[in-house]
């Protein structure tokens, strides 16, 4: 998808399609939100980005 950039609304997909791989694109990454993690022992902190939930995405609905 990287390849494609922006233009893969020229591959002639339909809207749902389009909607798919948007969220796929944007899921676990700042443009969907996120939380701070904080560890309470050591202080450690780690960012978590939201997922897209959508049911197509390898990285939501994959085998863990």
């Amino acid at each position: 998808m990287e390849k494609l950039g922006n233009k893969i609304e020229n591959l002639g997909l339909n809207t749902w399609q389009l909607r798919t791989l948007s969220a796929v694109r944007r899921c676990r990454t700042a443009a969907l939100g996120g939380h701070i993690d904080a560890c309470d022992q050591c202080g450690k902190i780690s960012i978590s980005y939201n997922s897209c939930r959508n049911r197509h995405c390898p990285k939501c609905q994959g085998k863990n």
